[in-house]
């Protein structure tokens, strides 16, 4: 896929910050999960998964997501737990950096995947998996730029609008 080429060139750089905003990111785990603590070390990630238990567990946002994208109903917030279950070690603040991941529970519009001082940004289109729909670039020193990593600010600070993983969701530490 040619916008993986396109993160993969980004983040090969990144040494600022990591910011990511989706569902599930089952793709994103599979094509990454051996580049995140390389990430950890370079850079702070940040995390926001949708909250699979929110507003409530059988009327999630997730499983409203689900019967968009045609899945079976469950999937993302299988996605989102496995997501945790095998990233979930990595959440530190390790000095400077911070690895984290948060549950968002704010109405989903789009996917937000910063880099330093680029954005990729896309919408959620009904009738499409979120992988597939459009993505745009955006560059620090434009509007988009500032309203998108207001927007992910926004919701990662306000505890109203995204909680810490819960406890019982993280693997002891061995």
């Amino acid at each position: 896929m040619r916008i993986r080429q396109d993160y993969v060139q980004r983040l090969e750089k990144a040494e600022e910050q990591i910011d990511i905003i989706g569902f599930g990111l089952s793709s994103f785990r599979e094509d990454f999960l051996d580049d995140f603590s390389k990430w950890k070390q370079r850079a702070n990630v940040r995390i926001l998964l949708v909250d699979p238990e929110f507003p409530s567990g059988e009327l999630s946002y997730a499983n409203q997501r689900d019967t968009e994208e045609k899945n079976s109903l469950g999937k993302i917030a299988s996605d989102v737990r496995k997501f945790v279950e095998v990233v979930g070690s990595l959440i530190s603040e390790d000095g400077d950096r911070v690895f984290d991941i948060r549950l968002y529970r704010c109405l989903p519009s789009l996917n937000i995947f910063r880099i330093d001082d680029e954005l990729f940004w896309g919408p959620y289109l009904v009738g499409e998996q979120s992988r597939n729909s459009p993505t745009f670039l955006v560059q620090r020193g434009g509007i988009l730029f500032d309203r998108f990593t207001r927007q992910f600010e926004c919701i990662w600070k306000d505890d109203k609008f995204s909680r810490p993983i819960p406890k019982a969701w993280l693997k002891p530490q061995a």
